[in-house]
């Protein structure tokens, strides 16, 4: 046997007995995990586990336990499947161990988790600002649209009433002119007080409206600033009421029909990707390099809150008309972007359709 097949077989055998000692650390580490966590062991591989640890240095491991080992390491393994080694030393704290692969894996997943947990709670947040501002702005809009129709409606019953009351006026003048009897001067004095407390009653009310007409004016007022900025009018009094109510209507639109449902997309799809965190770690399955695709389904959860809006939102119910009418379809667009495969199933379905016909 030549000199440099001498070395070959010397550099196998130091792997090989460097491989064997790293399973049986690495079985250790399984035994540790199975007895913690209160899952049954054989009996047979724990008395071989415990023969090869106290069987001496690993280079004088006969064949024979060797054999035993292996046979007991794969049954461990199959005992915690589907995690792995690799995976129990990354996500069980009862493990201890000093290789730097895996402590630097530990630290990644507190990376992972920290990151997206902060991402959702900022989405979070940031769609609750939104929700909030369009709930406001749709509000303001009703109201006021309210507030005008009830004070036109009023104006139209004063214009009314002193018409009315004009003509009474003119007969009670003229029954007095005509010496009328006293029967007659007494019931149209009646009618006169009668419409006199009418006045009083619908004034009192007249007053009510128009300072809640003028409260909501002062607010709208306030935005002809930014409308003047946005559109092309350059005197700020041409920005009538009518017209600002048109931007808010828009404003609305783009709210309840882009921009929330982006970040409710967003939000689902990261609510989902915490949930699979949980999972993994509960199952002892998650690796740091797992949560690769985690960026790339946030983004189909953005594409598929704003996309079901888009083609899908007109078929959804959406109740009382209202401010609160849009509520279902920005919940859609939580869902799926939490399961994008809602809006996938739909649209085979839509596009097999279309095939059919």
């Amino acid at each position: 046997m030549t000199q440099e097949t001498l070395e070959n077989t010397q550099a196998l055998s130091e792997g090989h007995l460097q491989k064997l000692s790293e399973s049986i650390e690495e079985a250790n580490a399984l035994m540790i995990y199975m007895v913690k966590s209160g899952k049954a062991v054989d009996h047979s591989v724990v008395t071989t586990i415990t023969k090869i640890n106290h069987s001496g240095p690993v280079s004088g491991i006969d064949a024979e336990l060797e054999n035993e080992f292996w046979k007991a390491y794969a049954k461990l393994s199959h005992a915690v499947q589907p995690a792995t080694i690799e995976t129990i030393m990354v996500n069980c704290d009862i493990v201890k161990t000093a290789d730097k692969d895996i402590v630097q894996k530990k630290l990644s997943k507190k990376n992972v988790i920290s990151f997206y947990s902060k991402m959702a709670i900022g989405v979070l947040l940031f769609a609750l600002i939104l929700q909030i501002v369009w709930l406001s702005s749709s509000t303001l809009v009703s109201k006021f649209q309210e507030t005008i129709e009830l004070k036109t409606r009023t104006d139209e019953k004063l214009s009314t009433l002193q018409l009315q009351f004009d003509q009474l006026i003119g007969e009670q003048q003229k029954i007095k002119d005509a010496n009328g009897t006293e029967v007659m001067q007494k019931l149209i004095d009646e009618r006169v007080e009668q419409f006199t407390r009418e006045f009083k009653k619908l004034g009192d009310e007249s007053k009510h409206i128009y300072q809640t007409y003028q409260n909501y004016l002062d607010i709208i007022q306030s935005l002809r600033s930014p409308i003047q900025y946005l559109s092309d009018y350059s005197d700020v009094t041409q920005i009538t009421e009518k017209l600002i109510l048109h931007y808010l209507n828009i404003f609305n639109a783009i709210m309840v029909g882009y921009i929330l449902p982006l970040f409710l997309g967003w939000l689902g799809a990261n609510v989902y990707i915490l949930r699979q965190i949980s999972n993994n770690i509960r199952n002892m399955t998650f690796l740091p390099e797992s949560s690769q695709g985690f960026k790339l389904r946030i983004f189909l959860g953005i594409i598929a809150g704003v996309t079901f809006s888009w083609l899908f939102g007109f078929l959804i119910p959406t109740g009382d008309e209202g401010e609160f009418a849009s509520a279902s379809p920005l919940a859609i667009a939580f869902l799926v972007g939490y399961s994008v495969e809602i809006l996938f199933r739909g649209m085979d379905k839509l596009t097999g359709s279309f095939t059919q016909s």
